[in-house]
């Protein structure tokens, strides 16, 4: 059965369809003209009225129905982020050619050439921790973006060798005559100081790393879905196969 859509997703249809365009919106009616709902071709043809090309209509009914995307819990050292991640189910599969225009997107927005990769319908591109692949799933495809940032990692990892040692010159102190001890106290300050700094500034700049990546991968995600969107709604509307003649006896 044709998808029916009510009077608040028509609205919603309409307002998506429309952002940029306000003098079509005005000339959109502002209730449905059925109770049971309206079709895709019903909003169609109400947008055509309207001056708004359906394929702008389908995008949007397409969007509303879109699954957020989704990210995975990222990797922690000492409670700092050092990974994230979004995963994208997408409408339909992406050909070769869509996976080369999002290649080329990618190599843009990350600003690296990166590494393509193709096994059967996965395909993949990545660049050192960076990894985008398209998946095939139980229920269709999806694309999948992560990365781990190692210089974070060493920083948090610098951050507690010097506070160990910083721990453990205290220690060593403790045991000593306390003239020995004032000898090792710019030591052990010179320790804890390097550490607090390296710890603290993977604490400062892990949230702008991630922020940065998850605007990329929103992005990206977002090109994904329209292609395969747009390669679903082009399934969709391509005429039937004629049936084969029946063979002559």
């Amino acid at each position: 059965m044709e998808r029916r859509y009510d009077d608040d997703e028509v609205r919603e249809i309409f307002d998506r369809a429309t952002r940029v365009d306000e003098p079509s919106r005005s000339a959109l009616p502002t209730e449905s003209p059925t109770s049971t709902g309206m079709t895709l071709h019903q909003l169609q043809e109400i947008g055509r009225e309207a001056g708004i090309a359906p394929e702008q209509v389908a995008r949007a009914a397409s969007q509303l129905d879109r699954t957020p995307p989704v990210e995975e819990a990222p990797i922690r050292r000492l409670g700092v982020p050092l990974s994230t991640s979004r995963v994208v189910d997408l409408p339909a599969r992406l050909t070769d050619e869509d996976w080369d225009r999002l290649v080329v997107r990618m190599r843009d927005l990350f600003r690296a050439r990166g590494t393509v990769s193709r096994e059967g319908t996965l395909h993949s591109w990545s660049n050192g921790n960076l990894q985008v692949l398209m998946e095939p799933t139980r229920d269709g495809y999806r694309l999948r973006m992560r990365t781990f940032s190692s210089s974070l990692r060493g920083r948090v990892a610098g951050g507690m060798v010097m506070g160990g040692m910083g721990l453990g010159l205290t220690a060593l102190g403790l045991v000593l005559p306390n003239p020995e001890l004032a000898n090792i106290a710019p030591g052990i300050v010179f320790m804890f100081g390097v550490g607090a700094v390296m710890f603290g500034g993977a604490l400062f700049e892990a949230p702008r790393w991630r922020a940065r990546r998850a605007a990329q991968f929103e992005e990206l995600g977002e090109l994904a879905w329209e292609l395969a969107d747009e390669r679903r709604r082009a399934d969709l509307d391509a005429p039937d196969s004629l049936p084969t003649a029946p063979a002559s006896e």
